[in-house]
C-alpha cells in the first residue's frame, strides 16, 4: 500500500482536530488563495473577507475531501467562487452618508424634474414622500378600484 502524501497526511489530521496540521495547511496554502484574490483585483478588507470564507469552507468541507491530494484545486475553485460572489456583493450595495442631501439617490432625470417641480410650488406646499415621487391615494394596476 502506498504512503499517504504530506498533504493527504495534513487533511486527515486536521479533520482529526489537529491545530498544528491546520496551521501548516494555512501556513502552506495562504499564499495561493491570496494570489487569486489578488487576480480579481479585490481590495483589501474584500480579499481578506474572500480568505477568511474560504478557510471556512475549508473547516466546513474537510472531513468530506474525497481526494485529499485535490486539496489545492479545491481551494483555487473556492477561492475563485467566493472571489466571485465578494464582486457581485459588492455591485449590490450602495454606501449612503445619512447626511446628504436625498436628492443625490436619484439619477440626473429624476433630479432635473425634482427640481423643475420645486421651481412651481412654494416650500410649505411639499407633503412628506412627495420629494421621492410618492402619490397619496395613488391606484395599483391590476387591483381592484374599491377598497377594503
Amino acid at each position: 500500500m502506498a504512503e499517504a502524501s504530506d498533504v493527504s497526511r495534513l487533511v486527515w489530521a486536521s479533520a482529526s482536530g489537529d491545530q498544528a496540521a491546520w496551521n501548516e495547511l494555512v501556513r502552506r496554502y495562504s499564499p495561493l488563495v491570496m494570489a487569486i484574490t489578488r487576480t480579481y483585483q479585490l481590495d483589501t478588507v474584500d480579499a481578506q473577507d474572500v480568505s477568511q470564507t474560504v478557510w471556512l469552507r475549508l473547516v466546513e468541507h474537510l472531513a468530506y475531501l474525497r481526494n485529499p491530494e485535490a486539496l489545492p484545486g479545491w481551494l483555487a475553485q473556492t477561492t475563485r467562487r467566493e472571489c466571485w460572489h465578494q464582486i457581485q456583493r459588492r455591485h449590490r450595495v450602495m454606501p449612503v452618508d445619512p447626511h446628504t442631501d436625498d436628492a443625490m439617490l436619484l439619477s440626473g432625470d429624476q433630479r432635473a424634474a425634482g427640481d423643475e417641480d420645486r421651481e412651481h410650488r412654494p416650500e410649505s406646499s411639499a407633503q412628506p414622500g412627495q420629494a421621492a415621487g410618492i402619490q397619496r391615494n395613488a391606484r395599483i394596476p391590476g387591483r381592484d378600484s374599491k377598497r377594503r
